[in-house]
């Protein structure tokens, strides 16, 4: 009989151990669900919290061009959709590089990336609507 107690495993602290694995595995599941959830978000005050108030595609100089449309699609899909007069016509093509660059990095987007032929459009409408240089209003 002595044998028989010696053998038999202790009921308490290892069910104990496995039901805080369990609660630390839930917990886990959850904050990964809640940051897949952040990352699949394609506006709001995560993904604005950079951008300055965007206008309207109605609202958009030319807005009927081509590059008003890819303008709409390509760049108001992840943040506020930006006028061109947001930046000079020299300061465009840095920011549409950059722009393209975080894109390709975005491993949850939903949204294509523009073309090269795409972002030559784009490109042009940016700049032939951008905001006058410093240098293009000084007296």
């Amino acid at each position: 009989m002595a044998d028989e107690r010696a053998q038999a495993p202790a009921p308490g602290p290892n069910n104990k151990g496995k039901f805080l694995v369990l609660i630390f595995l839930g917990l886990l599941l959850s904050a990964l669900s809640a940051l897949v959830a952040l990352i699949g978000l394609e506006s709001g005050p995560v993904g604005n919290a950079f951008v300055p108030g965007g206008t309207t595609p109605e609202n958009l100089p030319e807005p009927e061009s081509e590059g008003a449309r890819l303008l709409v699609r390509h760049c108001g899909g992840c943040h506020n959709l930006p006028s061109p007069k947001l930046h000079t016509a020299e300061a465009w093509p840095y920011v549409l590089d950059r722009m393209v660059a975080h894109a390709r990095t975005q491993v949850f987007s939903r949204h294509p990336l523009p073309s090269e032929e795409n972002q030559r459009l784009l490109l042009d409408y940016l700049r032939r609507n951008a905001k006058p240089s410093a240098a293009a209003t000084a007296p």
